[in-house]
């Protein structure tokens, strides 16, 4: 067994192409969309749930962020409204912007504006504002990785899309849904 954590989840990935070459193969239209890190209002802050929630709620019941490891690993964070958009586009477009056909396409949905978690910690720290709140290193994750940012390229070139809300102003509008 391999011992990196996120290995079963890149296998998966990979399976998922295998399963839809061969029903493009059979005359089947379908498409892949990876989004990545999504956020926004109504997402779970528990344990299962996403980092940003995750840290707001954390916020709300304890007034400390934790951040994993050495908050040097960065990430990129899709708000849902962009989600949604590119979501829309891939599944409703039979042809890209160039003429030619989605059929079998596969697109990364997500933001490529890549933040450090302890940048992440931060920024949340100055969206909730009055609120004291303190940031602590805990224990990192065995096999984490260090960087994960999408290629969006094809996104951007075939569907037109790209990620319009800035992480700021994501930030913003998911702690106001939370307020009471």
């Amino acid at each position: 067994a391999h011992d990196h954590q996120r290995f079963s989840y890149g296998a998966s990935k990979y399976l998922d192409e295998v399963a839809l070459q061969h029903a493009v193969l059979h005359g089947l239209d379908g498409r892949i969309v990876r989004p990545f890190n999504g956020y926004g209002h109504r997402m779970v802050g528990d344990a299962y749930g996403q980092v940003v929630g995750m840290m707001f709620q954390a916020v709300k019941e304890r007034g400390v962020i934790a951040v994993h490891g050495d908050g040097q690993q960065t990430r990129s964070f899709t708000h849902l409204d962009d989600l949604v958009d590119g979501i829309y586009l891939a599944g409703a477009l039979d042809a890209g912007l160039n003429g030619e056909s989605l059929r079998g396409a596969s697109f990364n949905i997500g933001s490529t504006e890549e933040v450090s978690m302890l940048d992440l910690a931060h920024a949340i720290n100055a969206t909730v504002g009055s609120q004291a709140v303190d940031i602590v290193l805990a224990g990192g994750y065995h096999g984490d990785s260090k960087r994960r940012l999408p290629d969006c390229t094809s996104a951007a070139e075939r569907l037109g899309w790209r990620a319009k809300v800035s992480l700021e102003e994501g930030l913003r509008r998911m702690w106001a849904a939370l307020q009471p």
